[in-house]
């Protein structure tokens, strides 16, 4: 990503924004044993919250869709739940995955995203993600991960800005988790962590400088006095002020 060195009084009007902008944003998914307006649970496992906490009202997620795929938590620790998902295929498919998004007020960097998760004995051994940056965007495959037995965390970085616009002020996102690698057993879903922080300004000095045709003269010295014939070494000004430096 480019870095802009800026001047400091530009520089300085850009921090004017507050620390607020400065500052991490992320939304959490645990699935903790608790009531909320969208709950998942079963027959025999526990109940599981399926919506997102966030840490700012300006960066927010919805509820998980789970397609093509039975679900049921299961308890991980005391109040926290994964959510185990059944009926995988041995490959790669686009008819079964879990999908879920997410939207910003502001322009953010999506830093990372991070997974928990693990499958039982004959769970699927593989997992395919897959982003977005709108809503109206098809999905890219991001990463292609093994699935381990035991719980192990997978990190996805460089994922790009959220932008907004005045006829769009809300950026978006999408992922699609599809695990595969067995049609029996179970994955299961601890945690999901979309981390962003605001994007960089990104601007050149083409924007700030204004673009003006070469001059040719009359000079005046910096005394005012015109100057005629060859121009010698110095600093001089021209007729629409500006400085001819020899």
């Amino acid at each position: 990503m480019r870095h802009i060195l800026l001047s400091a009084a530009l520089s300085s009007l850009l921090c004017g924004s507050g620390l607020a902008q400065s500052q991490t944003q992320v939304i959490s998914y645990q699935w903790l044993n608790q009531w909320c307006s969208n709950v998942l649970d079963c027959d025999e496992g526990c109940m599981a919250c399926n919506m997102p906490g966030s840490t700012s009202a300006q960066f927010f997620g919805t509820n998980v869709a789970w397609i093509g795929v039975e679900v049921c938590p299961h308890p991980v620790a005391n109040g926290d739940n994964a959510v185990g998902s059944f009926g995988w295929e041995t490959d790669y498919s686009t008819d079964r995955y879990i999908v879920l998004s997410g939207m910003s007020v502001n322009a953010v960097q999506i830093d990372s995203i991070i997974l928990r998760h693990a499958r039982s004995a004959n769970g699927p051994n593989r997992l395919k993600v897959a982003y977005a940056r709108s809503m109206m965007e098809p999905a890219t495959e991001v990463a292609d991960l093994p699935i381990e037995h035991n719980f192990h965390t997978d990190v996805i970085t460089d994922l790009g800005c959220l932008s907004t616009t005045p006829e769009d002020p809300f950026g978006s996102f999408q992922l699609l988790l599809t695990p595969f690698g067995s049609t029996t057993g179970g994955w299961y879903l601890d945690e999901v962590r979309i981390v962003a922080t605001p994007c960089e300004l990104s601007t050149g000095l083409e924007d700030v400088v204004e673009q003006r045709e070469p001059y040719t003269g009359p000079w005046f010295d910096v005394l005012g006095r015109p100057v005629t014939g060859d121009v010698p070494a110095g600093v001089y000004i021209g007729g629409k002020r500006q400085v001819k430096v020899f």
